[in-house]
C-alpha cells in the first residue's frame, strides 16, 4: 500500500470512529431514558401513519399552496425523524449488546415472551431482526403512495410493492433459514444499499419540482428500489 492509499484508509478510519463515537453519544442517550431498539423500531411504524396522512392530505390540496405546503413539510418532518430512528435503533442494539454483554436469546425464548415483552429486550434480538424490515416497508411505502399516486406508473408503483411483500415474507418462512447460508455480511450490505435507493426515491418524490425530470427520476427510482 502506497502513502497515498495508507492516508485515504487513515482518513476512512478516522470517520468510522467520529460516527461511532456519535452514535454511541445517542445510543447512550437513548439508553439513559429505558428505551430499547424494538421500541424505537415500533415507533418508526406507529408515525408512517401520520405522515402518509400528511402527504394525502397535501395532494388534496394541491390547488391551495400554503395549505399544501404544510401537510407537505409535516409529511416531510415526520419521514426524516423516522430515517433517523432507523439508524438510532441499530446504534442502541449494538450499544446495549456491547455495554451489558447481552446474549441474544434463542428463537425458542423468544416466541414464549408476549408482544410487550418483545419490544422490552435490550439489544438485538431475533424480534428485531423481522420488525425492522417491516418497519422499512411501511415507513417506504408510507411515503411513496401519497406522494407518487399522481407522478408514478400505477405499474410500478403496484409492482414495487408486490415484491416488497414477497421478499418480506420469506423473512417468516422456514426458507430463511436456507437464505442465511449466504452469509449475514452480504444481506446486510445488499439491504444497506436498498435502503439507500429507497431514500433516493422518496426524495425524488418529495422534494423535486414538478416535471419531466421528477416523473423519469422517480419511476426509475421506484423501479429499482
Amino acid at each position: 500500500m502506497d502513502q497515498d492509499e495508507q492516508k485515504v484508509a487513515d482518513l476512512l478510519e478516522d470517520q468510522d470512529m467520529v460516527d461511532r463515537k456519535f452514535a454511541d453519544r445517542v445510543a447512550g442517550w437513548f439508553d439513559s431514558i429505558g428505551t430499547t431498539p424494538n421500541r424505537l423500531t415500533m415507533w418508526r411504524i406507529v408515525l408512517s401513519f401520520p405522515m402518509c396522512l400528511c402527504f394525502a392530505l397535501a395532494l388534496s390540496y394541491t390547488d391551495r399552496p400554503l395549505i399544501w405546503f404544510f401537510y407537505h413539510v409535516c409529511g416531510i418532518v415526520l419521514y426524516i425523524w423516522c430515517a433517523l430512528l432507523d439508524f438510532f435503533d441499530g446504534s442502541l442494539a449494538r450499544y446495549q449488546t456491547r455495554t451489558y454483554d447481552i446474549k441474544e436469546h434463542s428463537e425458542d425464548e423468544e416466541r414464549a415472551l408476549s408482544f410487550w415483552q418483545k419490544l422490552n429486550l435490550r439489544g438485538s434480538s431475533k424480534f428485531g431482526a423481522i420488525l425492522d424490515p417491516f418497519s422499512d416497508k411501511t415507513l417506504y411505502f408510507g411515503a411513496i403512495f401519497p406522494l407518487g399516486w399522481t407522478t408514478l406508473n400505477h405499474f410500478v408503483l403496484f409492482g414495487s410493492l408486490a415484491i416488497a411483500i414477497l421478499l418480506t415474507a420469506i423473512r417468516f418462512r422456514a426458507i430463511r433459514k436456507a437464505l442465511n447460508l449466504v452469509g449475514k455480511g452480504a444481506a446486510n450490505r445488499i439491504g444497506k444499499y436498498k435502503i439507500w435507493i429507497e431514500v433516493v426515491a422518496t426524495a425524488a418524490l418529495g422534494l423535486l419540482p414538478t416535471g419531466t425530470f421528477k416523473i423519469y427520476a422517480s419511476n426509475i427510482s421506484v423501479g429499482i428500489a
